[in-house]
């Protein structure tokens, strides 16, 4: 179990355009685990963005949960996550909904692995991408390597 908190103030846009001041704050807890071969995790995170000058805010944030099965001798984790990620708790529906399934294949241990993932989002109407329908289909490979 974790918890974490950060703050930044007074900072500006990378954009040198904009001149503009914000107080940034992220508040977050975490929680994951094992029981023999099944492992959870789940994770929320609050963030508040105050323009200084005009007294703006959004407040974007999210959760999410995640179930897998590490099936030994193959060395095959099929997993399930479904998040939520508000892009401004300020307005109504900026919603993104994520439903992944996949398999994380372990080819020496946590030191290598690949990973296969169908993910669906659902946008709300106030999160949705230019021209989207609302929904969205992506197909992710993912690697991951220490040494």
């Amino acid at each position: 179990m974790g918890v974490d908190y950060g703050s930044q103030n007074g900072s500006k846009n990378v954009d040198s355009a904009n001149t503009k001041e914000y107080d940034r704050k992220l508040l977050g807890i975490d929680l994951s685990g094992h029981v023999n071969n099944v492992s959870f995790q789940a994770e929320y995170n609050r963030m508040t963005v105050e323009e200084k000058s005009a007294s703006k805010k959004v407040t974007p944030g999210g959760w999410y949960v995640q179930a897998g099965y590490f099936i030994p001798g193959l060395n095959l984790e099929p997993v399930l996550r479904y998040e939520d990620y508000n892009l401004n708790g300020e307005i109504a529906d900026a919603h993104r909904k994520y439903t992944t399934i996949g398999a994380n294949w372990y080819a020496q241990g946590h030191s290598m692995k690949f990973g296969l993932n169908l993910v669906q989002v659902k946008f709300g109407d106030n999160a949705r991408i230019v021209a989207n329908d609302g929904d969205a289909r992506v197909l992710q490979f993912q690697s991951q390597f220490y040494y």
